[in-house]
């Protein structure tokens, strides 16, 4: 863990955002470990966990990644997704900056 720590504080100094992909359930694993390491920050990053959410049945190895929805179609989902957020919020944001300042006396 402290190697994940390491790595996930040296990563986010320039990341708004994370994506993790586990081939497992989602609860105790390494999305819960990264949304720890970042828990007690003012700032962190976006974080999307991908990870099994439904009990998995039988097929392929592909299959079973594109039921579970963390096959590479899923992962470029979520990317684009958080593109798509940080665009959204970077033009709110300077709207915000070129709104006129509006003075209490009217």
């Amino acid at each position: 863990m402290v190697a994940l720590r390491r790595a996930l504080s040296i990563r986010a100094s320039s990341a708004s955002s994370l994506i993790t992909v586990e081939d497992h359930w989602a609860e105790g694993g390494i999305g819960d470990a990264v949304l720890d390491v970042f828990a007690e920050r003012d700032e962190r990053p976006r974080v999307i966990k991908l990870a099994v959410r439904e009990l998995p049945r039988s097929g392929s190895p592909a299959e079973l990644l594109n039921a579970a929805r963390i096959d590479v179609d899923a992962i470029v989902e979520a990317a684009r997704s958080l593109v798509d957020q940080e665009a959204s919020d970077e033009a709110l944001a300077r709207e915000r900056y070129r709104a006129p300042i509006r003075s209490a006396q009217g």
